[in-house]
């Protein structure tokens, strides 16, 4: 999240735990990257409205395999296999944007623009093991042009070659 504002004041909550940011460091030191299913960050603006013991300047939610309930993942599921849609193949080209569509991201690798539709058409809801859908813009340096419409993360019961 390009314009996050992390500091000792944000509050980390682990497959539903509250943690501290040292306790988080030493449970997180269990996992691989590719156990981190969902990340999201939520702000100052965001939380507003949420009671926390003191005040909080974010909100950082994590989920690990195995963590996101079958009902969460085939909601989020639903919505956003809707935001893939059909490319005309004769004019799209790997790189140029498509409509308004997030980066697809499935068990670590990047989906090609002209290739999101059928690679969402063709996942079953029962192989996902977890969805993270970043709704606001991430870094293009790290994900292209697209990055500007968002980030999803499928991981994937098992990966695809």
């Amino acid at each position: 999240y390009p314009n996050s504002h992390i500091d000792n004041k944000v509050v980390y909550v682990l497959n539903g735990l509250p943690q501290t940011s040292d306790t988080l460091d030493s449970l997180l030191v269990k996992y691989q990257q590719t156990d981190l299913t969902t990340i999201i960050y939520l702000d100052k603006n965001e939380i507003q409205n949420l009671n926390f013991c003191g005040p909080a300047t974010g909100l950082i939610l994590l989920c690990t395999k195995g963590n996101q309930s079958k009902k969460s993942i085939a909601k989020e599921f639903i919505k956003i296999k809707k935001l893939y849609t059909k490319s005309d193949l004769k004019t799209l080209r790997a790189n140029e944007i498509e409509k308004n569509e997030p980066v697809l991201i499935i068990d670590g690798k990047k989906i090609l623009v002209k290739d999101n539709f059928k690679r969402m058409n063709k996942l079953k809801t029962k192989e996902i093991l977890g969805i993270n859908y970043i709704q606001k813009p991430v870094s293009v340096e790290l994900y292209g042009t697209n990055a500007k419409n968002g980030l999803i993360i499928i991981t994937t019961k098992k990966p695809n070659p």
